[in-house]
């Protein structure tokens, strides 16, 4: 998998929620402002939100940065940034699949830095690609403590960015 890919692979908690239009939550549960989410339904709406506000501090707080090197923490948010103004379709809640992980583990290279449950997907209001691939953006979800974060998919051992 590429650096970009690994930014693009962002780790979020399981629940079985669907969009009930533009944008909005089934089941999302409304905070004060600055409270982190414990469930992954709020992380989503979380994200959701701070996606239409172009808030990256918001982001660069909901994600579990350990394990990460400098590089990997600036080309996530870059990766983030890059959703900033395009008009979101649809935000849901996934299971992540068993499989997902197997598969990532036969590599034997990379693993999440928490245990991933789910993942939130984010699907933009834009044509598909010329390829037919959806207009979207993945986040892996998990508990870390009390709060829900997003995770990240790092290398095993250290790379020359670590």
């Amino acid at each position: 998998m590429t650096s970009s890919g690994h930014a693009r692979l962002l780790v979020l908690a399981v629940a079985a929620c669907l969009a009930t239009g533009p944008g909005r939550i089934a089941g999302a549960q409304v905070t004060s402002a600055g409270d982190p989410p414990r469930t992954v339904v709020a992380l989503a709406s979380t994200i959701r939100a701070a996606l239409l506000g172009h808030d990256i501090a918001a982001l660069e707080k909901m994600v579990s940065w350990d394990g990460a090197s400098d590089f990997k923490h600036r080309m996530v948010l870059f990766e983030m940034r890059k959703a900033f103004g395009r008009p979101i379709r649809s935000v849901v809640v996934e299971p992540f699949p068993a499989d997902a992980m197997e598969a990532l583990a036969q590599f034997g290279a990379y693993k999440p830095n928490i245990d991933v449950k789910s993942r939130v997907r984010v699907v933009f209001d834009e044509p598909a690609a010329k390829d037919g691939a959806t207009p979207d953006m993945v986040f892996l979800a998990g508990q870390q403590g009390e709060v829900c974060k997003i995770a990240l998919v790092n290398p095993i051992t250290p790379t020359r960015h670590q």
